[in-house]
């Protein structure tokens, strides 16, 4: 939401996903917001600078780009910290390596 509007969105409610199946269909919901925005974006919008809005008021410029890769880098953070939490139980997600990678259209 902060790449389209500019401000910083509130954070999700854990209420308004009590089962897998909530979490299913609000994750589809993102992936296809992301495909929306991305799919539209010029390259010179990603490189434009973006005015970016805490939500205590707070703002400051940055390109575009740099939200994406923050994006991109925090998710992979997030996977690794998940990914080890699950071997650490016994339950490894198996092979993470981004290169091998294919979407389930493929």
């Amino acid at each position: 939401m902060g790449l389209e509007t500019g401000f910083q969105p509130e954070p999700f409610a854990p209420e308004a996903y009590p089962d897998l199946a909530a979490i299913r269909a609000g994750m589809a919901d993102e992936a296809a917001a992301w495909a929306s925005l991305t799919d539209g974006l010029s390259g010179a919008e990603i490189e434009a600078e973006l005015i970016l809005t805490a939500r205590l008021g707070r703002a400051w410029p940055i390109p575009r780009w740099r939200v994406l890769q923050h994006q991109i880098l925090q998710g992979m953070q997030h996977h690794a910290e998940l990914a080890r939490l699950l071997t650490e139980a016994g339950q490894s997600p198996g092979d993470l390596d981004f290169i091998f990678f294919r979407p389930a259209s493929s």
